[in-house]
């Protein structure tokens, strides 16, 4: 996924959107429309390749930014790779549709922005939406979820910008499910403007995938020079752990050996004593083997989604549930783990449905089982609106193969260290 948006500040600076649903697609674009899409000092990546992002956003977390939507098209650059490896993006056309003043973004981050929207229509596994300048839909589409293909996804990505007076480049960190998805559609529409209808005429469709809750980070912007080699500063890297403070969720990256490179303060506040000295100190000798095991097998997982967790115990005898990742920004060349920290204090159904989806669930499949989580029955949850016992029962079977449970009582367990 690289996700960019249309963010507008008055005072551009380090900024998170929360979006509701957005979905990515990948495509495979005409070299010739790829090279006439750029700004003369930027190169197309060999292969061609770009990408069409929707999404739909309640806002910034820090309320800097409104709720609103946005739908770009982007093109992936050549000698511009992000530390992690990612290629340098550039966004082509852009709309965005957001509750600050939408001209700014375009003077501060890219002149391609303007005012537009856009719409994404979940209904279960079908996906469909559009985006555009305002009253018109300039791209269609509809996908259909895989909800078994879900690996957590996380980074930072480097963006190329233009404005007057030349280049800017700004990152932009992101943590989400990344659902992968079959593309069942993709058209260009009369409404498209003449440079988008170039760059997308004959787009082939490689991969589609979408993300619920997928809070989004975005530095400030700065112009470079015309060969500047851009690297990531230290606060885009920490910006992954701010992000997920935005799912209510401790989060920590470690590096290979369990010293501690980055936390937010939900992470640093869940685990309280157990951090120590730059380090996570588990004294008891088999519950610190499992940690160094889950620190390891993530590091190395090369950003393949995993499943791996544990049990942890504080010393006031609190159990913290802690599920590892890889970050895909690495650190200094070395291999990093991110480690969610789940503390069964400040509980809530919103925090429990997102844990659940961080697990690998969809967001129907969350919904169900936070419901039977808290002691309902199928009948029961089967009567909310929308829902019939049927679909209910179908879901669960899904929960707990995913969740490799067999009961509720298992289910009200995880819930309970969400």
């Amino acid at each position: 996924m690289h996700p960019s948006a249309g963010l507008v500040l008055e005072d551009p600076g380090p900024r998170v959107v929360q979006t509701t649903n957005l979905v990515f697609v990948e495509l495979s674009l005409d070299p010739v429309a790829t090279r006439a899409a750029l700004p003369e000092l930027l190169e197309p990546a060999d292969n061609a390749s770009g990408f069409a992002l929707f999404y739909t956003a309640d806002g910034s977390a820090d309320g800097s930014a409104g709720a609103g939507s946005a739908f770009y098209a982007g093109v992936f650059l050549k000698g511009r790779d992000a530390p992690d490896g990612s290629p340098g993006i550039f966004v082509a056309q852009g709309y965005y549709a957001h509750d600050l003043v939408t001209l700014e973004f375009a003077r501060s981050y890219n002149a391609r922005f303007s005012a537009g929207q856009a719409a994404i229509d979940v209904d279960g596994e079908f996906i469909k939406g559009h985006g555009g300048p305002v009253g018109g839909s300039a791209v269609k589409f509809a996908v259909g979820l895989q909800p078994d293909k879900a690996p957590l996804a996380l980074g930072t990505h480097q963006y190329f910008g233009e404005r007057p007076g030349g280049l800017t480049t700004y990152s932009v960190a992101f943590a989400a499910r990344l659902f992968e998805c079959k593309t069942l559609s993709f058209e260009i529409t009369a409404a498209a403007s003449q440079p988008l209808r170039r760059l997308l005429k004959g787009a082939r469709v490689t991969r589609s995938s979408f993300a619920p809750n997928a809070p989004l980070y975005f530095s400030a912007p700065r112009p470079i020079e015309a060969h500047e080699r851009v690297s990531l500063p230290d606060a885009a890297h920490s910006a992954v752990v701010d992000v997920l403070g935005g799912l209510g969720r401790g989060a920590i990256v470690v590096d290979g050996e369990g010293r501690v490179l980055f936390s937010n303060e939900l992470g640093r506040l869940a685990l309280g004593s157990l951090l120590r000295s730059g380090r996570i100190e588990v004294t008891e000798p088999a519950m610190r083997a499992n940690l160094m095991r889950l620190i390891r097998d993530a590091a190395n997982a090369r950003g393949e989604g995993t499943d791996l967790r544990m049990v942890a115990r504080t010393a006031d005898g609190r159990g913290l549930i802690i599920q590892g990742a890889t970050y895909s920004g690495g650190w200094k060349g070395q291999p990093t783990a991110l480690l969610l920290v789940g503390d069964p204090r400040g509980h809530s159904d919103a925090t429990a449905r997102q844990g659940l989806e961080l697990l690998g669930l969809t967001p129907a499949e969350a919904r169900i089982a936070a419901e039977i989580g808290k002691g309902h029955s199928a009948r029961a949850t089967g009567q909310t609106p929308g829902l019939a016992e049927s679909t209910v029962r179908s879901a669960l079977k899904a929960v707990y193969a995913k969740l490799d449970i067999s009961n509720k009582t298992e289910l009200a367990n995880i819930l309970s260290k969400l």
